[in-house]
């Protein structure tokens, strides 16, 4: 906190004399009351303003020094103060950090409160003279003391932190509030500060609202973003969205490019107001504009999206791009996604990696978890185990969840780490925790099985349960097993049908294949093979080779659907090439005995084959007989045997096999 305090003299920023900032603007010749006797100190000093400025005369900046010397020659003590401001900063004059440090001690012996505030900030910083952190806090003093705003601000700063003087919470807040009252927004943001953090008073959110609303009326960018924190998450207030938003542009319209992007959030989401993606985009832009990285990755995000605005992938790209420049590491991460699925972009996987290393460095999540993966599969990097490992645990402890549910996934298969049951139990609560339903599921098992854990049934249904409510097909799939087999709570085979479909319903191809079934068979249910159909279409339809096959067989049976052999065919085949042997075999049977139309045993041998080839063993044993008897290929008496080997040495159990074993 104490890092954030406003303290002009840290950033050297030093007060100039403005025209118009004191009374009496002359209305005729300057130069005769400056020049004449007795010399007139404020028509010297207004003769230099002009000069400085260039506007009532020709801009000049020697001459506007030279009558800042005059001034302050004839005791006015702005003069001795903006003369010290031209040789500290080398206008009209050579720059002289010592002459303006005297200059400014003049000023303020003459009770130019101005001057005592300029003088603090160069023994503060070491500039004109040695530093001197007593010095500069009884000369911020001097200027609070005097009337200037900032000078009681910056004497507030040195009293909190204990520098040159006391270190005194309360005095540094009574400096606050006297900043505060007198104008001076950093004041009043430093007295919300020590409300929020409780320094040097009790915490008090109500309090430090009202200090942020002073800053931002004051013109504090930062004090509006801060008031508009407190209307948005309800604190020291009642939450307002429409009111956050308000603040929020006003510290936009003060130069806090986060207070656009905040309004942009507000207006994407709707929170307390009514969702307007355009003005989103609009204020994200403002954002991007000022140099804010995360406003360019909200304003990609839009592109990428089409929100508020034409989508644009390249757009996308270009903002990203800007973003991950600026810092923002999320947009670091969105370009290796880009280049890793060619989103608006050609492919390149190593740049992609590349993009994604940088974000990861950066402590993004998302990126280590995106890079882990790379180095898992051996996309655009070498395939690394170890590697893989290694950054899933990084995402992890950056609280990505998924990347815990990896860590655990690695420590319990012994991936690029030694295997480690208690570790992966440790990486799946930490994902559970985290919100990954899978790691629930996978805790889940563990306590069921007591892997890594001790055994506990109760905790392993709690979490299949915790699971499938997050919305986990696996958990829900998990919970109705746990149901139809009675092994964690007693057996019901209704509720684990419910399950199922749940799961199917989630996206589970597998568990909309188990439903069907059972609405085949009438297991936990009255038999229903027009419901069953259904749920074997979905399965089939999301890549269950198994309901590819269950449905074909509907199909050719005429359940639940009109006969039809054709269609069954094809259901087959497709279940074949989705690697279910059964689905071969089907085909091949329908083949060989021509129920979809002629016979053809050359196509028959090929799938059944095929099917043997998948590891079934009855297929081998037909692949051995249809060789033996010449169906659909030549007669060949070798690999007869050598198929009726292999269906032996896949378990099947027949005469053939034993007299195999024999002749061993």
């Amino acid at each position: 906190m104490r890092g954030n305090l406003l303290l002009l003299a840290v950033l050297a920023l030093l007060a100039y004399a403005i025209p118009g900032l004191w009374p009496g603007v002359f209305k005729h010749d300057l130069v005769a009351q400056c020049e004449g006797a007795p010399v007139d100190g404020e028509a010297c000093f207004e003769l230099g303003l002009q000069y400085e400025a260039g506007k009532e005369r020709k801009e000049d900046q020697s001459l506007a020094n030279k009558y800042y010397l005059e001034a302050c020659d004839a005791g006015y003590g702005g003069g001795c103060n903006n003369a010290g401001l031209q040789f500290a900063n080398g206008r009209g004059v050579g720059k002289d950090p010592a002459r303006a440090q005297s200059l400014y001690l003049k000023a303020c012996e003459r009770k130019f409160g101005m001057g005592c505030y300029n003088a603090g900030n160069m023994f503060l910083n070491g500039e004109g003279a040695d530093k001197d952190q007593a010095r500069s806090a009884a000369l911020f003093l001097q200027a609070c003391e005097a009337d200037y705003a900032e000078g009681c601000n910056n004497a507030g700063y040195q009293y909190l932190n204990g520098y040159g003087v006391d270190k005194d919470e309360a005095r540094a807040m009574k400096l606050f509030r006297q900043a505060c009252d007198s104008a001076a927004a950093d004041g009043c943001d430093n007295a919300a500060m020590l409300y929020e953090e409780g320094d040097g008073v009790e915490k008090d959110a109500a309090q430090a609202l009202k200090y942020r609303l002073k800053a931002c009326e004051f013109g504090s960018g930062d004090g509006c973003l801060k008031a508009a924190d407190a209307y948005e998450d309800g604190n020291g207030v009642d939450a307002d969205g429409a009111k956050a938003v308000e603040l929020y542009v006003k510290a936009c319209t003060a130069d806090a490019p986060s207070g656009c992007n905040k309004a942009g959030a507000i207006y994407s989401h709707g929170n307390g107001v009514e969702k307007n993606l355009a003005r989103a985009t609009k204020f994200f832009q403002e954002a991007c504009d000022k140099g804010l990285a995360v406003g360019c990755y909200n304003l990609g995000n839009n592109y990428r999206e089409g929100d508020g605005v034409t989508q644009d992938l390249k757009q996308a790209f270009a903002l990203f791009v800007k973003g991950c420049n600026g810092g923002d590491m999320s947009s670091c991460n969105n370009i290796g996604f880009f280049k890793q699925h060619g989103v608006g972009v050609e492919i390149d996987l190593p740049e992609a990696a590349s993009f994604y290393r940088k974000a990861c460095d950066g402590d993004d999540d998302i990126g280590c978890f995106n890079l882990g993966l790379l180095y898992a599969d051996g996309n655009g990097v070498e395939k690394d185990d170890a590697k893989a490992a290694t950054l899933f645990q990084k995402a992890c402890e950056l609280k990505n969840a998924e990347g815990c549910n990896r860590a655990g996934l690695r420590y319990d298969s012994g991936q690029g780490v030694e295997k480690d049951p208690k570790r992966a139990a440790g990486f799946y609560q930490q994902a559970c925790d985290a919100g990954s339903m899978s790691g629930c599921r996978n805790l889940s098992i563990d306590y069921f099985n007591g892997i890594g854990v001790t055994k506990d049934s109760g905790k392993a249904f709690d979490l299949a349960s915790k699971s499938c409510n997050g919305g986990s097909a696996d958990g829900c799939s998990l919970l109705g097993d746990a149901y139809s087999t009675g092994t964690v709570v007693g057996k019901d085979t209704i509720k684990g049908l419910e399950l199922y479909i749940k799961a199917c319903d989630l996206g589970s191809a597998v568990d909309c294949n188990q439903a069907g079934y059972q609405f085949d068979e009438g297991a936990g249910t009255a038999v229903d093979h027009g419901r069953a159909i259904v749920f074997y279409q979905k399965a089939c339809d999301g890549g269950s080779a198994m309901a590819c096959d269950n449905l074909g067989r509907s199909f050719f049976n005429g359940t639940g659907v009109k006969e039809d052999p054709k269609k069954a065919l094809d259901l087959f085949v497709q279940s074949c090439n989705g690697g279910f042997n059964q689905g071969c075999q089907d085909a091949g049977q329908i083949y060989a005995d021509g129920s979809a139309g002629k016979p053809d045993q050359a196509q028959a041998t090929a799938f059944i084959v095929k099917a043997c080839d998948q590891q079934r063993a009855e297929s081998c044993k037909s692949a051995s007989e249809r060789y033996e008897k010449g169906l659909g290929v030549e007669k060949d008496s070798d690999k007869a045997a050598a198929y009726i080997a292999r269906a032996c040495k896949l378990g099947l159990k027949d005469d053939a096999c034993e007299k195999e074993q024999g002749s061993d």
